[in-house]
């Protein structure tokens, strides 16, 4: 006999289970679909529409993993909006235009940390959730001031430390991790009379850590981002190393920008490597 003969409503219970999970799998396929082309689109430098493809696909009601990619993801696209706002803040224009971006640009980071914190409370395996969620912290803990930054700088490398773990091959989780070194190298006697203040043991970093850091990126990736070279070569210049430093600004005055970050960082390179 059928089940439908034997139970009568076996068969109905079955196709009931079914649907709300086809129903998902609809959806996080679409989702992924979204989140496809959403990364071609940052690839572009197309962030608003990017922006416009995570925002629907972050409406689709996900399991928690497939949530936390979108969520990353917009972290990302966020913080590139809020760097074209620095940008066009620092192009020029009235006192009021320039205000104007500056506010845009903070509420694009505020946004920007509480998607990638979420994307971390959902999925705290994912590589990108860290590196965007400490990328976002170390930005806007410094709004509330220095105590702010310091009080939070073990928390950015907490979680620039887990998503070199979970992606040892990211070039990019490497150079951050580098960058942290190198800001705490480079803090004022002042901020550190604060930070001795606040922790008994203090954030430590020096030059030499941050540039093994900046070598070992390079290295997964040869000239994979501008600023990489511009951190290296910042690094040389404080060890003393001018020859090295001249080597690699010459090389990231070479590359084209792909983005308003690698524009702020090719005109450091040139500014530098003229004045050596």
């Amino acid at each position: 006999a059928s089940a439908a003969e034997e139970g009568g409503g076996s068969s109905a219970a079955a196709a009931s289970a079914a649907a709300p999970s086809s129903a998902l799998a609809a959806r996080v396929q679409e989702a992924a679909t979204l989140v496809v082309r959403a990364d071609e689109a940052y690839a572009a430098r197309e962030t608003g529409l990017a922006r416009s493809l995570l925002e629907e696909a972050s409406a689709l009601g996900l399991p928690d993993a497939a949530r936390a990619e979108v969520r990353w993801r917009l972290a990302r696209t966020l913080k590139e909006l809020a760097d074209e706002e620095k940008a066009a803040g620092q192009a020029g224009g009235s006192d009021g235009a320039r205000k104007a971006a500056k506010q845009r640009e903070r509420s694009l980071m505020l946004e920007s940390l509480g998607a990638a914190r979420e994307a971390v409370d959902l999925d705290g395996d994912q590589f990108g959730a860290h590196k965007w969620y400490a990328i976002a912290l170390s930005i806007t803990s410094a709004y509330d001031g220095v105590r702010a930054a310091i009080e939070q700088s073990f928390t950015v490398r907490e979680h620039f430390e887990a998503a070199v773990r979970l992606a040892p091959a990211d070039a990019t989780s490497r150079h951050l991790l580098g960058l942290w070194f190198y800001e705490v190298a480079g803090l004022s006697w002042a901020t550190r009379k604060v930070a001795a203040a606040l922790f008994a043991t203090p954030p430590t970093g020096s030059h030499a850590e941050a540039l093994a850091h900046f070598e070992a990126a390079e290295a997964l990736s040869p000239g994979f981002y501008l600023k990489n070279q511009v951190c290296l070569a910042k690094c040389s210049l404080a060890l003393k190393d001018k020859p090295a430093a001249r080597r690699w600004l010459a090389s990231a005055a070479a590359m084209a920008p792909k983005s308003a970050d690698d524009e702020a960082s090719l005109a450091e390179a040139k500014k530098l490597l003229a004045s050596l």
